[in-house]
């Protein structure tokens, strides 16, 4: 499936382009951000958001998208839809921080999930999130989201060696 345009009255997600590289890049190196996705190396360069951009541009069965603010087309942050299996998908969203807390990751989250179900035809999103990540499981109950599971001691600060509780969140299409 060619990946749409998906848009709302302030964002709009887009395919990623390489010309989008020194943003994520700015977005990857903020702590508050990264600490949440453990696949962002400490070190993060440009040269690693390019080389990940590269990986998700050639990647044909995940759905990966530039959140980008309408006004001013300034990419804000990243929404993905991946490890499609089984009409299921894996959701997961990141914001850069001065975005926080002004509905864009509530937005992003709500149009994806339009996106997995008419367009991917999903049966079942699901998302995790780190125990201590409470804008995120806000969100997730915001769009009546269960916790499914707690898989103890799986998920662990960025910058720390302490290990949390992940939740495990799942959304049915009937639901």
């Amino acid at each position: 499936m060619r990946q749409p345009v998906l848009r709302s009255n302030r964002i709009l997600l887009r395919k990623y382009k390489i010309s989008d590289a020194f943003e994520d890049y700015k977005i990857g190196r903020d702590k508050e951000v990264s600490k949440w996705i453990y696949e962002i190396p400490s070190s993060y360069k440009l040269e690693d958001a390019k080389k990940w951009i590269r990986s998700i541009l050639k990647n044909k069965k995940d759905y990966f998208y530039a959140i980008i603010l309408k006004d001013t087309k300034k990419l804000i942050g990243t929404t993905w839809i991946n490890h499609i299996k089984n009409r299921t998908g894996e959701l997961s969203y990141l914001i850069e921080k001065k975005y926080w807390e002004r509905g864009y990751a509530t937005k992003a989250v709500k149009i994806m999930l339009k996106f997995g179900f008419d367009n991917l035809k999903l049966n079942k999103i699901c998302a995790k999130v780190n125990e201590l990540n409470k804008s995120s499981i806000k969100i997730l109950e915001k769009f009546d989201f269960k916790l499914k599971k707690i898989l103890k001691k799986k998920a662990r600060l960025k910058f720390t060696k302490k290990l949390y509780n992940e939740f495990y969140f799942e959304l049915l299409k009937k639901e």
